[in-house]
């Protein structure tokens, strides 16, 4: 019996010594495509003396290997920068994900059927192609540059990836599949797409692929490996993401990008010891993990009504000195206060209107607001007749857009009206996964037509006469929306209540605090965009006081953000 165990023992070194030595091999045949690269670039700049140059007489040499599913992967391995690489080959390997603001298309070899088909992707991602249209398209790129018969379908997917097309990226999956076997590096891609942004049915697509993946090889480059990492992790099988983690560490030091997907997924399966113990390996690195670990501590914490995994956490940051984001510090004040005040611990009330009471402000604004007796609307019938029908067709919203506030508000000097709304857009369609109306005039036809292009295609959007108020329009489809409905405007619409009665007045003013989206920004380092409060934050009173809410310097009530007056502790130590 113990020479069997010993058996077994010696097979498992032996593989574990294979696997070793075919990631090295593989870590050093990618450096020596990448170092030739370097060395013939410079080997040409000095080409004019006509004599051998030092990097051509002392390049590395390294026996060959067949290696050809590394050709697409050398395409776009945004995170292998020659220059970089060759200076520094033990930096921490913590390229983020493709979705971020950096564009690496410049990778993209030319082709115009590519360009166009990354146009197209930027203005409409509701679309796939059958399988007779992806051979027309990969031969139409092969005819216009025959190295992209290496990498085509790899920048197909990596274009998907970033515009967050897991529907088509699935057709042009099976397309592949219909004809040969999809490299390496796609589907990778396709696995890493399929796990931020699939279906429902998305672990039976992810499985299928990992599985091929693993007849052709169970060695990983780094950027296969957090791709790889990103979509398990968001599956059943997230635990094989741990095996994965340390292939990758035999060739980089995998940051940040690598681990937070596997902190997120522990924490979520509530293995908090898994969790803890890789939070101390990036603690050691000088990491800190991703935004989103933290939103999943909070989650874990709301479901099991207990804080200690949070209060844990907050000892990391502390010793650690990370700093949350702003999104972040705004769900821990809600998930800790939770509409409480810190004064006397009473609990606000939400800000939540009776149905009676919305159903009533509804149809009487609904009524009234695009009629022509409403003053301040300054339109025709025929526009409102089209305006409701178009509500009526496309509604409901999740927000409601006012494109001319929104563009006209004060940012950096560099950004275009334009580029501003394009932002607001982004961040509710893309960031928030909203369903968005932007309501604005016809004269915003003549912006620049790449941010119109981007807005139209993330947004539903109508266009007033010029001389048209868009107030009523942006009030009419949100209160038809439904309740759940917000608006985006610093405009206190106080002309479009006029019309009410005292009380449906009183609920206009509530449902406006809870709904109106007031305090937003666009900077170079992106969106910021602070949410109404969801409890009542005042004047409230019970029958052991009031809390007041008060300005600061001066200045007009303008959300339910401003700073609060406890007033019932006062009330409390009266006789």
């Amino acid at each position: 019996m113990l020479s069997a165990i010993l058996g077994r023992v010696a097979d498992k070194a032996v593989r574990n010594q294979r696997l070793v030595l075919s990631v090295k091999y593989l870590s050093l045949s990618v450096k020596q495509q990448q170092l030739t690269k370097v060395s013939d670039r410079k080997a040409h700049q000095r080409a004019g003396s006509g004599k051998e140059t030092h990097a051509t007489k002392n390049r590395t040499i390294l026996p060959k290997v067949n290696n050809s599913h590394l050709d697409a992967f050398n395409v776009i391995s945004a995170g292998y920068c020659e220059e970089e690489q060759e200076a520094n080959d033990s930096k921490v390997c913590d390229d983020d994900d493709y979705d971020g603001n950096k564009d690496r298309t410049h990778h993209i070899a030319k082709s115009a059927s590519l360009t166009a088909f990354q146009r197209k992707l930027q203005e409409s991602r509701d679309f796939t192609l059958s399988h007779k249209e992806w051979k027309e398209f990969r031969n139409e790129a092969y005819a216009e540059n025959p190295a992209l018969q290496k990498s085509w379908e790899t920048l197909c997917m990596q274009l998907m990836r970033h515009h967050a097309c897991p529907q088509l990226a699935t057709s042009l999956i099976d397309y592949i599949r219909s004809e040969a076997s999809p490299n390496l590096i796609t589907l990778a891609l396709y696995i890493g797409l399929q796990g931020k942004h699939g279906a429902e049915d998305k672990e039976s697509l992810i499985f299928k692929s990992y599985s091929e993946i693993n007849k052709i090889t169970n060695v990983f480059d780094s950027m296969t490996a957090k791709y790889l990492i990103s979509g398990l992790s968001m599956t059943s099988k997230w635990r094989e993401t741990l095996d994965i983690l340390e292939i990758a560490k035999l060739t980089v030091s995998p940051g940040k990008s690598y681990y937070s997907p596997i902190v997120a997924a522990a924490f979520r399966n509530y293995d908090q010891d898994l969790a803890f113990k890789l939070l101390d390996e990036m603690a050691q690195k000088g990491m800190q993990p991703q935004n989103y670990v933290l939103l999943e501590i909070l989650q874990v914490c709301k479901d099991i009504g207990d804080n200690t995994l949070l209060e844990k956490y907050f000892t990391y940051i502390w010793h650690y000195n990370w700093l949350p984001s702003q999104e972040d510090a705004r769900e821990l004040e809600l998930h800790f206060t939770g509409g409480t005040c810190m004064a006397c611990n009473h609990q606000l009330e939400k800000t939540e209107l009776l149905a009676d009471d919305f159903e009533a402000l509804q149809k009487t604004f609904l009524e009234k607001a695009l009629v022509g007796s409403n003053v301040y609307l300054k339109s025709n019938p025929k526009e409102v007749g089209i305006f409701e029908d178009f509500v009526q067709k496309n509604a409901p919203f999740d927000v409601v857009l006012d494109a001319l506030n929104i563009a006209f508000k004060r940012g950096p000097k560099m950004f275009s009206k334009s580029r501003q709304l394009r932002d607001i857009v982004s961040y509710f369609a893309q960031k928030k996964h909203m369903r968005v109306l932007v309501i604005g005039r016809a004269h915003m036809l003549k912006w620049p037509q790449a941010d119109m292009r981007y807005i139209q295609h993330h947004s539903k959007v109508f266009l007033t006469e010029n001389v048209s108020s868009d107030d009523p329009f942006c009030l009419y489809a949100t209160l038809a929306s439904g309740k759940n409905c917000m608006f985006v405007s610093s405009d206190f619409m106080r002309d479009h209540k006029y019309n009410l009665d005292l009380h449906l007045k009183e609920v206009f003013v509530r449902w406006q605090k809870s709904r109106q989206i007031l305090n937003f920004s666009c900077s170079n380092k992106g969106v910021s965009v602070k949410m109404p409060s969801m409890y009542d934050c005042g004047p409230v009173k019970d029958n052991r006081g009031w809390h007041l809410p008060y300005a600061v310097d001066n200045t007009s009530l303008k959300s339910t953000s401003q700073p609060v007056l406890c007033l019932r502790c006062c009330v409390q130590s009266l006789p």
